[in-house]
């Protein structure tokens, strides 16, 4: 402990340090915080001496973060979603709330949930907002999270080992196949799955999908003709082809709901939808009613 104890900690301040320490600048930290360099500059003084350690070091034009900042970035961010909610009512009251609700995911979740969760919320908290943002490579969506940018995200995974991630179940489904039943009439059989020509959804960081390993184990294979970056693109540019596609069966909901669905001819294991949250919130009344609104959501599916 350096000249200060840490009585002279305050939520001000350690805001001030994650956000030099997430942006890695000073001049962009008091440009997000509306705050001259200077008042930046002195708030981290005052943070050394209270710490009695070096929390940034000179890095070219920029600054770096010590081993010490490293450390204390989690704990600040634990510490700040404490203040939250010190002054959080322990019965929350979401007609009372003004801050918007944040939420990431990608179309197929965010078109079967949220457009569910905007009419709730539009009833129990009408003064807060919806703001709706792309779920997209997890490292991108932890850091997210890790900052308080996003309250939730909705994924099959985020396939990271982290331990201040958090995770709750919200629905299964299974694939089914899709296609322009004006196009493609009867029942499509394997023969015909491999025969006709295939639209998918390719994700930068999607790998070999199991309907290729599936279709491999039986010596066969699938002839892709289309390839975009999300579900909502392939309703519009398969209808009036013979093109074909694999999907969650939910998807026929809304996304694709002009398209015919039928059960696939090879067997696919179901998809696990679930709900993310940083450790910080998991205790936050607010936090807490948002996550119960959509657990409750899902079980309507």
């Amino acid at each position: 402990m350096g000249e200060t104890d840490y009585l002279a900690l305050d939520g001000r301040l350690l805001r001030l340090f994650l956000t030099v320490f997430d942006l890695g600048s000073v001049s962009g930290a008091a440009d997000k915080l509306d705050l001259n360099q200077s008042t930046v500059s002195n708030g981290l003084e005052r943070l050394r001496r209270i710490i009695g350690e070096p929390l940034f070091v000179r890095a070219g034009r920029g600054i770096t973060p010590t081993q010490e900042a490293n450390r204390l970035a989690p704990l600040a961010r634990e510490l700040l979603a404490k203040f939250e909610q010190f002054v959080e009512a322990e019965e929350y009251q979401a007609e009372n709330e003004t801050r918007p609700f944040i939420v990431a995911a990608n179309d197929y979740e965010r078109d079967i949930l949220l457009p569910k969760l905007l009419v709730k919320l539009r009833s129990l908290a009408p003064n807060a907002g919806l703001k709706v943002l792309t779920a997209g490579a997890k490292e991108t969506v932890l850091e997210q999270l890790r900052q308080g940018e996003i309250d939730l995200v909705l994924s099959p995974s985020i396939d990271a080992n982290v331990d201040d991630l958090k995770q709750q179940w919200l629905f299964s489904d299974s694939d089914s196949l899709f296609y322009d039943g004006e196009i493609i009439k009867g029942h499509v059989t394997l023969e015909r799955y491999v025969a006709l020509p295939h639209a998918r959804i390719v994700f930068a960081h999607s790998g070999r999908s199991e309907i290729d390993e599936v279709l491999t184990g039986l010596k066969l294979e699938r002839d892709i003709k289309l390839e975009v970056p999300n579900f909502s693109a392939l309703s519009s540019m398969m209808k009036g082809t013979n093109l074909i596609t694999t999907l969650p069966s939910k998807t026929g909901i809304s996304l694709l709901n002009n398209m015919t669905k039928q059960a696939t001819p090879i067997a696919l294991s179901d998809i696990n939808i679930y709900q993310f949250w940083h450790q910080a919130y998991t205790h936050s009344p607010r936090h807490k009613w948002l996550r119960g609104v959509m657990k409750q959501l899902a079980e309507e599916l």
